[in-house]
């Protein structure tokens, strides 16, 4: 066809859209994510025309309005043994805009700044206290983002999005509606953050990003039905179904139960009591501190009885807790994520005999590669689902 007939304007963001996601798509796969960019691949005017099914003209006409806008570039031709000149080459501008990937968890904010293919360019992380108040922290966001932004390579190219998971249940609108920091219940983030950001904030919570990332780049790749357990200095499930996070009606799908939350806190209070002594330079292990929690689980994967012990009953009073939920979710694969992940197949051994015996057909269960990391990486992929959504005219909905 020839295009899409209709009003002009329609029809140009329309066609541009098309010729844009063409070139996005044809991106060689590379570890997005992890600081390493996907290689750029490149389409002549006849293979863009051929993909897009719209005239050569129209595809000349976009390809062009689109170089001006910054979206593309145009590549070195490939060298040719035939007469005459190669043919023009043009490939999606992966660093056309960044977005902003933040975690907000009880004792630290993690800023991630990311290409449009998600490759990370620059990493903050600040440490705040688990007793802060609600505007001391959202202070501490504000001032982590602005940082974050100074320390990228971004130039004079625009923020185009941003999403922050944050420990807590959120609504649609980015406000906190409850959750277990001082003063944290009732702050509105995206307003928090509009003015520092300059463009859209999304709003989650970390559980369901962290499934997010998993399925994106981490431990259930292509999963369309993922359950993700995180524990570490902060608990929670998020899970997928059909690729999708379920919000339910309150925004709290996939909440620990009152029973299964007082279940897995005590477990964790016990687990604190199987800390490895502090060294010298080392904090003190009975603090509970992100460091003093991971030597644990680190002990365990060396296999030290007594962490090895602590964290094989912790997995499995943890899966205990959340048997229900993943038993109505019938996923692929549940995700061990967080710092517990740092203990490998000793606490993934435990999950693993449990559901075999709870489920109607097991999952097979991962360790995430990703740990704490998995939620700041779930928001970048958020940021980048709302940045395309935009981009290439679709209805996207998590």
């Amino acid at each position: 066809m020839a295009g899409l007939s209709g009003d002009p304007s329609v029809l140009r963001k329309l066609n541009s859209a098309a010729v844009l996601q063409v070139l996005h798509g044809a991106l060689l796969p590379g570890t997005a994510g992890s600081g390493k960019a996907p290689q750029a691949a490149a389409m002549t005017l006849t293979e863009i025309t051929k993909a897009v099914a719209f005239s050569r003209p129209t595809v000349e006409d976009v390809v062009e309005a689109l170089l001006e806008q910054g979206l593309l570039n145009e590549l070195q031709p490939t060298p040719s043994r035939s007469a005459g000149r190669p043919a023009r080459r043009f490939g999606f501008r992966t660093d056309a805009g960044y977005v902003l990937g933040v975690d907000v968890a009880p004792e630290w904010v993690h800023v991630l700044v990311a290409d449009l293919v998600g490759t990370v360019v620059t990493s903050h992380r600040a440490a705040v206290s688990r007793r802060t108040d609600g505007p001391e922290r959202m202070a501490a966001i504000r001032a982590a983002v602005a940082q974050a932004r100074a320390a990228s390579p971004v130039g004079g190219q625009p923020i185009l999005g941003a999403a922050v998971a944050t420990t807590g249940i959120v609504d649609t609108t980015g406000r906190v509606v409850r959750a277990d920091l001082p003063g944290w219940t009732g702050v509105n983030i995206a307003e928090g953050l509009a003015d520092v950001v300059g463009a859209p904030v999304a709003v989650e919570n970390d559980m369901r990003a962290g499934a997010i990332a998993e399925r994106w780049i981490g431990a259930a790749v292509d999963a369309d039905n993922v359950a993700y357990l995180h524990a570490g200095l902060r608990m929670g499930t998020g899970f997928l179904i059909d690729g999708r996070s379920p919000r339910g009606y309150h925004g709290a799908a996939g909440e620990f139960t009152q029973t299964g939350g007082k279940r897995a806190l005590k477990a964790f209070r016990r687990l604190l009591d199987h800390l490895p002594e502090a060294g010298p330079d080392q904090p003190d292990a009975a603090d509970g501190s992100r460091e003093s929690v991971e030597s644990l689980f680190v002990a365990a994967a060396r296999g030290e009885a007594a962490a090895k012990a602590a964290a094989k009953h912790f997995a499995h009073t943890l899966v205990k807790a959340v048997e229900g939920l993943i038993v109505a979710i019938d996923p692929e694969v549940v995700v061990v994520g967080g710092s517990l992940a740092l203990a490998g197949d000793i606490v993934a051994e435990p999950i693993r005999n449990h559901l075999a015996s709870a489920c109607v057909f097991p999952p097979r269960v991962e360790v995430s590669p990703m740990g704490d990391d998995s939620v700041a990486l779930g928001a970048v992929r958020i940021a980048l689902d709302q940045v395309e959504a935009r981009l290439f005219l679709h209805d996207h909905r998590q």
